[in-house]
């Protein structure tokens, strides 16, 4: 649909079953320009710490907006960018070799 998913998407309780790929990694804004490379991971730790808390406000935006929208015993399945062992995500690798 037409709206931003960090936003109520549909009316409460008419989602049976939600699906997201490749979407969750985009953010509601850019919070500030990452002054030494494109990508967060490699930002300097003020920029970084910009990213993350956006990152954070954003999922809750997007996890209560759903949980509204959801009916009861709704399923909702996110494939979504994460971090291994070492703390890299599973990104970082194809921006660097971009930049």
């Amino acid at each position: 649909n037409g709206y931003s998913f960090y936003e109520q998407c549909l009316p409460n309780q008419s989602l049976s079953f939600g699906f997201t790929a490749s979407s969750m990694h985009w953010l509601s804004k850019i919070p500030c320009p990452i002054r030494n490379h494109c990508f967060h991971t490699f930002a300097e730790e003020n920029d970084r710490l910009a990213y993350t808390n956006q990152a954070k406000h954003d999922f809750q935006a997007f996890i209560e907006h759903r949980s509204n929208e959801l009916v009861k015993g709704g399923i909702l399945v996110l494939s979504i960018p994460s971090l291994d062992d070492q703390g890299i995500d599973s990104m970082s690798n194809y921006f660097d070799q971009l930049y």
